[in-house]
């Protein structure tokens, strides 16, 4: 079963690359509309940038906690396989930000070239800029998941401990 979620999980990623690809294709309109969109582009990834080196400390911190607070209750391999899985987490979850907010700031100006012309076609640019960062955290995150629980399965060969240690991902 962890295959085919696997699987879904490629479908929603290449999901997202293919509609990413579309909407960086659509015009970006007049030269002062990609001046305002490279200023908010600037300005989110200063945010992303800024905001990602606090959540790196609480990172680092949770995974103290984890490997001390887990190796005294349930060992030492425990402790490190749930660590293991929370940086796998951890990583999926800002790559899923990141990209995310690439496409959706690009979208924006898109979105409001197309409504220049058509509704429809701004609708269209605006559902599927936002589409990304959907199909990325649920797709990241399901394969994530799957990649983990098959590899912890092979390492510990106790499917209890596989899918327990699992929860370290979805803190």
């Amino acid at each position: 079963m962890a295959w085919y979620a696997f699987g879904a999980a490629l479908l929603a990623v290449v999901y997202s690359i293919f509609v990413a690809r579309y909407v960086i294709r659509k015009s970006p309109g007049t030269e002062l509309m990609k001046k305002i969109s490279d200023y908010v582009h600037e300005g989110a990834m200063a945010f992303l940038k800024r905001e990602y080196r606090t959540i790196s400390w609480f990172i680092v911190f949770v995974i103290i906690l984890l490997l001390v607070g887990l190796s005294l209750q349930r060992g030492f391999t425990y402790a490190l396989l749930t660590v293991i899985s929370y940086v796998v987490g951890a990583f999926l979850s800002l790559s899923a930000g990141y990209f995310g907010m690439q496409i959706s700031t690009r979208a924006n100006t898109r979105t409001a070239d197309a409504a220049r012309r058509n509704f429809a076609e701004a609708l269209n640019v605006a559902f599927f800029g936002g589409s990304v960062m959907g199909m990325l955290v649920v797709g990241l995150g399901l394969l994530g998941l799957s990649l983990l629980y098959i590899i912890m399965l092979k390492i510990t060969g106790d499917t209890v401990m596989a899918a327990s240690v699992l929860a370290g991902f979805s803190m």
